[in-house]
């Protein structure tokens, strides 16, 4: 299966058809109830480009400015929800 609908991958390894790569906070809860189990805790994934393409700085709306000022923020500090937990 192929999707890239986190969720419904999410709910086809539920069902027990494969395995599927998610971010912990997707999973954090099937993780604990043992509904999901973690298989390869020290794989991971490739990191993630994130491209903003716009015409110009000089008359960039403000919510641009500050959608990207959120994801320099994020990618350098993550929250904690997003992180893995140490078994």
């Amino acid at each position: 299966m192929r999707s890239n609908l986190g969720d419904a991958l999410k709910q086809a390894a539920l069902l027990g058809t494969g395995i599927s790569v998610h971010p912990y906070y997707m999973v954090s809860e099937e993780l604990r109830a043992g509904t999901l189990e973690a298989l390869l805790p020290g794989c991971v994934p490739e990191a993630m480009a994130i491209n903003v393409v716009f015409s110009t700085r000089r008359n960039m709306p403000v919510r641009v400015r500050h959608l990207l000022e959120f994801l320099k923020e994020w990618s350098r500090n993550p929250p904690e929800w997003a992180l893995p937990r140490a078994a």
